[in-house]
């Protein structure tokens, strides 16, 4: 049987008390609650890893190691191989979709 309350403790916004009852959140299009790994993820990012990409300096080479990873997981998650066209590009400043212009998943150095 699936523990909610075992569940609702990996989510550290959910402990947070109103007037001594626990919140319940109805914003799903406006936000998510996120899990204890996901703020870990965040923090580490900001904390060790933040920095413009594709430079010569530790940071940076961390942080393109961030994108590398997520993408072989987007990859990996979509079963598509490597270099298979994932990303949809964005190239007008009022976000409309444009045809693909062949942004490719890129995994390693």
């Amino acid at each position: 049987m699936l523990d909610i309350h075992a569940i609702r403790l990996q989510f550290p916004a959910l402990q947070e008390s109103y007037n001594g009852r626990l919140g319940v959140f109805f914003d799903n299009p406006g936000g998510t609650q996120v899990h204890e790994s996901v703020i870990a993820a965040v923090t580490d990012y900001y904390t060790r890893r933040n920095s413009n990409t594709h430079g010569v300096f530790e940071t940076s080479i961390r942080s393109d190691a961030v994108i590398d990873n997520a993408r072989q997981a987007a990859a990996d998650l979509l079963g598509a191989d490597h270099g298979d066209r994932l990303w949809q590009q964005y190239d007008q400043p009022d976000l409309r979709p444009q045809p693909c212009t062949g942004r490719r998943v890129r995994t390693g150095g």
